[in-house]
């Protein structure tokens, strides 16, 4: 069973040995809720370019999953959610906690390059 998250999550990537002539980034180390995990294996790695026909918002009038609308920012009461295309590189990973008694976890994690942010998609039990 998965948990759905949708949270903007800060991400250490390197070039993939296979997928550096394209550019390719792998996430090798993430946090999340405070804590640091190491990508200790990619279970697989998946490719998403949905609603392709419709323009991205501008990023400053965009929420990101998990951020809520501030006064006076865009938004703000209106409940908007990150719409329009999207390109996402998806990767299953099996991850290690930090060793302060952290347990691993797998989860799934993609990169959005159309608005260049990483987001923690789903963590599995």
């Amino acid at each position: 069973m998965g948990h759905v998250y949708l949270q903007t999550i800060a991400v250490t990537v390197s070039a993939t040995a296979n997928g550096a002539a394209r550019g390719e980034r792998r996430p090798e180390r993430l946090v999340w809720r405070g804590r640091e995990y190491t990508v200790a294996e990619v279970l697989s790695t998946w490719r998403l370019r949905d609603r392709w026909w419709e323009e991205l918002p501008p990023l400053s009038d965009a929420l990101l999953p998990g951020e809520q609308p501030q006064p006076g920012q865009p938004g703000h009461g209106q409940g908007r959610r990150l719409g329009g295309a999207s390109e996402r590189t998806y990767w299953r990973v099996r991850c290690e906690g930090d060793g302060g008694g952290v347990e691993g976890l797998i989860c799934d994690v993609y990169e959005d390059a159309a608005r260049g942010v990483w987001v923690l998609d789903t963590v599995y039990d």
